[in-house]
């Protein structure tokens, strides 16, 4: 008995990519003095995931997307924990995280009073990236 796991033959060609290349293209094009994200597309172009290095850059890529507070989750793995959300840009389905929580995991995971819960404060994103959008 083997305890390692078979990854699947990617398969697919770089034509598939092209709704996700497009999708990120228009963020470029939209959103050009937003701050940089790390970017990965999946084999199969169907998704977009964007990750913002730091809770502020992630606040201002929600606010930019359309994507309410109260669509913000903070997930957890181990001692990390993370913000996410989602969304459709040009219809490619599309995963915004934000890492650099001051929180650890096991604080991620207590169970809290949803009253009690900090709020997000919503800026005008003119003001969230310190100029015009």
């Amino acid at each position: 008995m083997t305890t390692e796991t078979t990854r699947p033959e990617q398969t697919g060609t770089l034509a598939d990519l092209a709704a996700a290349v497009e999708a990120l293209a228009h963020l470029q094009a939209t959103y050009p003095t937003l701050p940089a994200l790390h970017v990965s597309l999946l084999h199969t172009g169907t998704s977009l995931d964007l990750q913002a290095g730091t809770p502020g850059a992630y606040e201002v890529w929600r606010a930019a997307l359309g994507i309410p507070p109260t669509a913000v989750e903070i997930r957890s793995y181990y001692e990390s924990a993370w913000l996410h959300s989602a969304t459709r840009v040009q219809g490619v389905a599309t995963i915004l995280t934000g890492h650099g929580l001051p929180i650890t995991g096991e604080q991620a995971r207590e169970d809290q009073d949803p009253a009690d819960a900090p709020r997000v404060e919503e800026l005008p994103l003119a003001d969230a990236i310190g100029g015009a959008a």
